[in-house]
């Protein structure tokens, strides 16, 4: 693995957690191991279109049922997802989740006590979109939340059982809109002081 151009981590819960790199090749690379001796796999190849450069993609992770889940903003400018199944070792081929072009990096997270995998991106209209599904279920189309413009890629997290997105606005904010379990809907982009 020559040089690296991002790295991420990743909790995996009760088994420890790791850190990813992409390195030159177009590959990604998982430490692994044990508390005396760290090495590099190869966890994906990641470029996937003749003359795609996987440093121009944009990547987030998130373990959900036991598998690694990869998304990244292709090479289309479509929402692409891949998971990791540790039993068997191999990873799923990518696949399209929305007819969407998105244009940031996507944010990725489990919702709902862990039950739902929820996708958050903004769209070539600059708005917030979001793709869900629970297990064993299929994708959701993309749903825009609010009618703000974003400037940033969107960061979605969950602060107790609060899910919030938060974002840059048009004059260079910072945003946030978050779902209200009370009223059983997303709230409207606010601006954070």
């Amino acid at each position: 693995m020559m040089g690296t151009r991002s790295v991420w981590r990743l909790a995996f819960g009760d088994t420890g957690d790791g850190s990813f790199t992409l390195g030159d090749s177009d590959v990604a690379y998982q430490m692994c191991g044990g508390s005396k001796s760290w090495a590099w796999a190869i966890a994906a190849t990641v470029a996937t279109a003749a003359g795609g450069a996987a440093g121009d993609q944009e990547y987030s992770s998130v373990m959900a049922w036991d598998k690694l889940q990869m998304y990244e903003r292709g090479d289309s400018g479509k929402l692409r997802h891949r998971s990791y199944d540790p039993d068997k070792k191999e990873w799923t081929k990518w696949e399209t989740l929305a007819d969407k072009e998105i244009t940031s990096s996507p944010s990725a997270l489990m919702t709902d006590g862990g039950t739902r995998l929820a996708v958050f991106f903004r769209g070539a209209d600059g708005k917030l979109y979001h793709v869900f599904r629970d297990k064993e279920t299929a994708w959701s189309d993309a749903i825009v939340l609010g009618d703000r413009e974003l400037k940033s890629a969107p960061t979605a997290v969950i602060v107790g059982e609060q899910l919030t997105v938060f974002a840059r606005g048009p004059k260079g904010q910072q945003m946030q809109i978050y779902y209200d379990k009370a009223k059983g809907g997303w709230s409207d982009w606010s601006d954070v002081d």
